[in-house]
């Protein structure tokens, strides 16, 4: 009889006393648990970009029942006092004008909200050590800073950069055959409000860093847009770590020579320059079946 089913019909815990015996030899892994302070950060963060999404969610209804009337806004944002005004000018059916005034009234309610919000995370933000060196990157605010602190908690606990990238969502997924590489997409086992932060903010550091927007439109010429702002989103974030691990503030980028376009050389984009032609590949199928 083996061990396992004697201890099993002796009813003794075998499961609790494997844990137990691998807890004393160090061989399962600690889960880190932040302190109150960041937890009820990320609760405040969390609440506030719901009530942004379901105030999002009721504009989107506005602009949908505007465009089944045919009505086309002078505006570029319609949910500002001139915005609004024309919307209550419109000459909209029964039963959608209510409906419309209805969706507006509960914006109205929701704005106050998001703006408490905004003010309770920002005063924790601000008495934050991280904030002061995260404020110092043209495109990290008030909600950004305060997403990273929350989510990183205490750079202390990335020993390594590569760790970090990865945890950020940033690092690259490759595939290794022999002498042979390839690089597919971005890591989805990773933190995705980190990662949605540090891309949204490479949108507005490219505005200010030339070395970073140099980097960009050469990478966009090679790869796309995506993979662009992404290799962008992985430099910042790379500067972001070193920046809290040293206590630096954000150092502007050089242009790099290799990133100048040549003058006989023009950058097109290839991505675009291919034609894309989805019914040749159906008609060879067809053919080919």
């Amino acid at each position: 009889m083996s061990e396992r089913v004697r201890e099993l019909r002796q009813g003794a815990p075998y499961d609790a006393r494997t844990l137990a015996q691998l807890t004393r030899a160090g061989l399962i892994a600690r889960c880190y648990v932040p302190d109150r302070a960041i937890r009820t950060l990320r609760e405040l963060l969390y609440h506030r970009q719901r009530l942004l999404q379901i105030r999002t969610k009721l504009k989107n209804r506005i602009h949908v029942t505007l465009a089944k009337h045919n009505f086309r806004a002078p505006y570029h944002y319609i949910f500002g006092p001139h915005g609004i005004k024309w919307i209550e000018s419109c000459n909209l059916p029964e039963p959608m004008k209510a409906i419309v005034a209805e969706l507006l009234a509960i914006i109205d309610e929701f704005n106050p909200r998001i703006e408490f919000y905004y003010n309770r995370i920002k005063d924790k933000v601000e008495q934050h050590p991280y904030y002061r060196i995260l404020s110092t990157v043209h495109g990290i605010a008030v909600i950004h800073a305060g997403t990273i602190i929350a989510r990183i908690a205490d750079i202390r606990r990335f020993p390594a950069i590569q760790g970090f990238i990865r945890y950020a969502g940033l690092a690259v997924n490759t595939r290794q055959s022999a002498d042979r590489t390839t690089y597919g997409h971005l890591a989805r086992q990773s933190d995705k409000y980190l990662r949605t932060a540090f891309v949204e903010a490479a949108y507005l550091v490219i505005r200010h860093d030339p070395g970073l927007r140099a980097f960009y439109e050469y990478l966009r010429a090679q790869k796309g847009h995506s993979c662009a702002i992404c290799a962008v989103a992985r430099k910042l974030a790379r500067s972001v770590y070193w920046m809290l691990k040293n206590s630096t503030s954000y150092r502007i980028r050089r242009i790099q020579p290799q990133y100048i376009p040549k003058p006989n050389q023009p950058l097109t984009i290839k991505r675009l320059a291919r034609p894309h032609r989805p019914e040749a590949a159906s008609l060879r199928r067809v053919a080919g079946a």
